[in-house]
């Protein structure tokens, strides 16, 4: 279950990640639509592989400054929420650091992601607890080339003893990157699902 989750979600953010943004918003019927049609073909494969830290990190083929995305996904008293923001909202550069003071301000960067408390608010009730949380970023890799642009992408693994009590989810990244202007949130939770876009002046969602 553990697995299978995580791989749904994953395959959910990536799908998001690589596909172009655009104003107004998509249609959220037809995207969640896609990205279903997408997970439901990914489960019908062997999953006899490991996918435990491992999500096979790309950056983004198209992305806004200014534009982040999250995905949250509720099965049972698993939670597994994703999240992409853009190196230049993140550390105000998109390259490979340069000076000690980049590199100092890329591994700051890495820990507050880290930090799930900074990026988001979960209802309390719920009681979820972390349990993981990854960063990935081809800033990160000394070997990788970046082009063009470049992505911050967190998973976040959660276990909630109250998962019934979930109502709701808030943007803190808002407050912790104040360039950032809006977030695009997928969120599917047992049979429901829904596409909201979240903003400084409206920065949480009720369930």
């Amino acid at each position: 279950m553990y697995r299978k989750s995580l791989t749904a979600v994953t395959l959910l953010f990536l799908l998001l990640a690589g596909c172009e943004k655009s104003t107004p918003p998509v249609d959220p019927s037809t995207a969640l639509t896609e990205t279903n049609e997408a997970a439901h073909h990914h489960d019908n494969h062997d999953h006899d592989h490991d996918h435990d830290h491992d999500h096979g990190y790309r950056d983004a083929g198209a992305h806004q400054h200014g534009a982040a995305e999250m995905t949250l996904v509720l099965e049972e008293k698993l939670l597994s929420i994703s999240l992409s923001l853009p190196a230049m909202d993140v550390l105000g550069f998109e390259r490979a650091a340069q000076t000690e003071q980049e590199q100092q301000q890329l591994g700051q960067a890495v820990a507050d992601l880290r930090d799930a408390g900074n990026m988001l608010a979960l209802t309390p009730a719920a009681h979820c607890e972390l349990g993981d949380a990854e960063v990935q970023s081809g800033l990160l890799n000394a070997g990788q080339t970046v082009k063009n642009h470049a992505d911050f992408l967190v998973f976040y693994e959660f276990t909630c003893q109250a998962p019934e009590q979930l109502s709701s989810v808030g943007a803190s990244v808002f407050t912790h990157y104040p360039s950032l202007s809006t977030l695009q949130l997928t969120w599917i939770i047992n049979a429901r699902q829904g596409l909201e876009i979240l903003s400084p002046d409206e920065p949480a969602f009720h369930f």
